[in-house]
């Protein structure tokens, strides 16, 4: 090993392509002198790649020969590390609510220096080239990941096959909708007790809303104007409620343990209720 790698921070960049910025100080610590030709890499989460495209860029070289490194010399600069939404949703798996241990192996090539004094002197000529490889430990707190999760802009709903659900805006869905992106946030940090609790809140804040507190009568009346054209709609929505409903109530019970597998299918199956709701509602899903 002739490069050692120090993490010196982590922040995220928004999409399209979503990346970790790991800002890094580089010491080499080989021969005398060498070039640096190149520098990628991959990051990994308990021995599963979640990307192979790292690379290196804005390396703040102290000498003008750009790739000219000397050792014990220190190179600073950010490594890009491009993260889809599958790789981050195979993050918050399997971190299960807690911190995040990253590791970043990054893969050089370097190519050895020689100086021709007599004969070319002041030139320098490359000759044998290494490839090598050097591991550094990434660990993120749950909140620093949580941060940078919120600089990169992604959303559990991603998860979803269609990548975002539309949740269009109604003034009988406003608070219901404000309940379920607590309900995401809960996701999130692992509280999924509480998602199953927002959730139930979210379907009962929205009948209440277009019925001034009567949630029986509200239901009835969100149905008929969902599906007013379609009867047997509103018979098999009904039958989708009163299903979600159940199993919220059976995860509700005191003293029951709660997986995240379970929570996520009460805040996805709650979060396609109310897309299809607010689609009829502003007339944008007819049929």
């Amino acid at each position: 090993m002739s490069l050692k790698a120090t993490i010196l921070g982590v922040t995220g960049r928004p999409g399209p392509e979503r990346a970790l910025f790991l800002a890094s100080r580089l010491r080499w610590i080989g021969i005398d002198r060498a070039f640096l030709l190149h520098i990628g890499g991959r990051v990994l989460l308990n021995d599963r790649v979640l990307t192979d495209r790292v690379h290196a860029e804005s390396l703040d070289w102290e000498d003008r020969n750009f790739s000219l490194i000397v050792r014990d010399r220190e190179v600073l600069g950010t490594v890009i590390a491009p993260l889809s939404s599958e790789a981050l949703h195979f993050v918050e798996e399997e971190r299960r609510g807690g911190d995040v241990f990253l590791r970043l192996e990054l893969r050089y090539r370097w190519q050895e220096v020689i100086a021709r004094k007599r004969q070319l002197p002041g030139i320098l000529l490359g000759g044998r080239i290494v490839w090598e490889q050097i591991a550094v430990d990434v660990p993120l707190s749950r909140d620093a990941w949580l941060e940078r999760l919120q600089e990169m802009g992604w959303s559990e709903r991603e998860t979803f096959e269609v990548a975002v659900l539309p949740l269009l805006a109604d003034r009988n869905l406003a608070e219901a909708l404000r309940l379920l992106d607590e309900a995401q946030a809960s996701f999130r940090i692992g509280d999924y007790k509480d998602v199953i609790l927002r959730c139930r809140a979210a379907f009962e804040s929205a009948a209440k809303a277009v019925s001034h507190g009567d949630t029986r009568k509200g239901f009835e009346l969100l149905r008929a104007k969902a599906f007013a054209e379609h009867e047997a709609k509103q018979r098999a929505f009904d039958k989708v409620l009163g299903s979600l409903a159940g199993y919220a109530h059976t995860l509700g019970q005191r003293g029951m343990r709660i997986t995240r597998g379970e929570a996520e299918l009460m805040l996805t199956s709650t979060l396609g209720v109310f897309s299809l709701l607010s689609r009829r509602l502003s007339k944008r899903d007819s049929g």
